[in-house]
């Protein structure tokens, strides 16, 4: 059973010499993103069979590299089949402005795996954004070529953002689970429940924050979501996954490891 190595035990020298050997030329520029480089090089000698993952969705989706993530975890727990992850996300895209997108109706046509999609932070806001959110759940789901379809569900936004508080924001979270709920049955899509996990570890007040600026993640909240997705993708409770991203401590990551257990119990 062959897996791609940690991204922590090659150098990037390393993996520029993989890559000049299987035929790429990758400028100096790029050598940041390791992580990308290697998976690159080492799929060319990953004879594991691949599996073809679609995420569509924003920038909670795509900061800090978190498709990545997920594909690092897979790797780490010795995933069987080699994830192929491609992403369509656009910043503070809606689902109704992926669905008008040419480029997401040209991946529509092909037939793939498993799709996720990660709709727009705004979806419960206002009956205007429900109406919109359930008209193009309901269209991405009967159009979508795929094994299986999953809809991340959101986390609310910090606690400032609500004019009362607390209370505002749990009538958020509350308003939010109930309408992914209803248009999973709607539809038939899965649902992997971001959103219980992240209020599980939030509430635990740990010395870190998953919020960025009270929205977006920070790269904990995007490990916690990678977490959930690489869980659904392998039903598992990502117990096996061993890959923690620099500069999170094993003791953070642990935390997260065991609140998205919790929530992936109470699903």
């Amino acid at each position: 059973e062959r897996c791609t190595p940690p991204v922590s035990t090659i150098s990037v020298s390393i993996v520029g010499a993989l890559l000049a050997l299987a035929g790429f030329y990758i400028p100096i520029a790029l050598a940041e993103h390791a992580g990308q480089l290697m998976l690159l090089a080492f799929d060319r000698f990953d004879d594991r069979p691949a599996r073809d993952i679609r995420l569509i969705g924003n920038s909670r989706t795509y900061l800090n590299d978190m498709p990545y993530m997920i594909r690092a975890m897979a790797d780490s727990a010795r995933s069987p089949d080699k994830l192929e992850i491609k992403v369509l996300a656009t910043d503070g895209a809606s689902l109704e402005q992926q669905w008008s997108d040419t480029t997401v109706q040209q991946a529509l046509a092909k037939t793939w795996q498993t799709v996720v999609l990660q709709p727009e932070s705004r979806a419960q806001s206002g009956e205007t954004e429900r109406a919109s959110f359930f008209q193009f759940a309901k269209q991405f789901a009967a159009h979508i070529q795929a094994e299986h379809t999953a809809f991340m569900v959101n986390w609310a936004y910090d606690t400032p953002a609500y004019p009362d508080g607390a209370d505002g924001r749990a009538r958020h979270v509350a308003l939010i689970e109930n309408d992914y709920r209803t248009m999973a049955t709607q539809t038939g899509a899965d649902l992997t429940y971001v959103s219980r996990a992240w209020d599980l570890v939030r509430a635990e007040q740990p010395g870190f924050s998953l919020y960025l600026d009270g929205n977006h993640p920070t790269i904990y909240g995007s490990y916690l979501a990678a977490l959930m997705i690489y869980a659904y993708l392998s039903d598992s409770d990502g117990s096996a996954v061993s890959y923690i991203p620099a500069p999170m401590s094993a003791a953070d990551a642990a935390r997260i490891k065991a609140g998205v257990a919790q929530a992936l119990r109470r699903q």
